[in-house]
């Protein structure tokens, strides 16, 4: 994700047929493969057969990416936007192919980024929280909260039926059932 954004910001300074949209088709590429693989909602992930197709589809695409990043960098002035777009796709190759051995990685972390947002525009308001009582618990909401959207909760639905069930809670077992990635209406 952060590789293409380097490639999209130097493709806006070249023409069509420049080195950063070749790029950036060797990118959507990588995407496409993941659109195969990535489960619909409602079903689960099957992380062998990710796996499988990654290897089988993704990895030749990133093995000529990465030859070809070797050779077109030579050729690229390395203070120019291009430049820096390749410099950082290179100094982060080994961290870019990680998600290819492992099926349950995504190939980005934008969906973590999109879930913890929320929670950086609103730890400024936290220094008025009152007390860092205060500001644990606004933290706590913020995490239920977005692990309730991760887990295809409506957030308010969700909140209301545990504040409902939780006095009925004894036991950790009980407690754990309440936590959004276990939790059942």
């Amino acid at each position: 994700m952060h590789v293409r954004r380097k490639f999209v910001e130097a493709a806006k300074l070249h023409p069509k047929e420049s080195l950063a949209h070749h790029a950036i088709d060797f990118i959507r590429a990588l995407y496409q493969v993941e659109d195969k693989v990535r489960p619909l909602k409602g079903q689960s992930l099957d992380i062998h057969r990710r796996y499988e197709t990654r290897q089988q589809e993704a990895k030749p695409i990133l093995d000529t990416f990465k030859n070809w990043l070797d050779e077109k960098a030579l050729k690229v002035p390395p203070k120019s936007k291009l430049g820096e777009a390749f410099t950082y796709a290179l100094n982060q190759w080994d961290k870019v192919i990680t998600y290819l051995d492992h099926g349950p990685y995504e190939i980005d972390h934008g969906l973590l980024e999109n879930a913890l947002r929320p929670f950086a525009l609103g730890r400024n308001n936290w220094l008025f929280a009152g007390s860092p009582t205060g500001a644990k618990a606004g933290a706590l909401f913020y995490s239920l909260i977005g692990t309730a959207k991760m887990n295809g909760l409506i957030p308010f639905d969700y909140l209301q039926s545990v504040f409902e069930r939780i006095r009925d809670c004894w036991t950790e077992e009980v407690y754990r059932k309440l936590l959004p990635y276990s939790f059942s209406f």
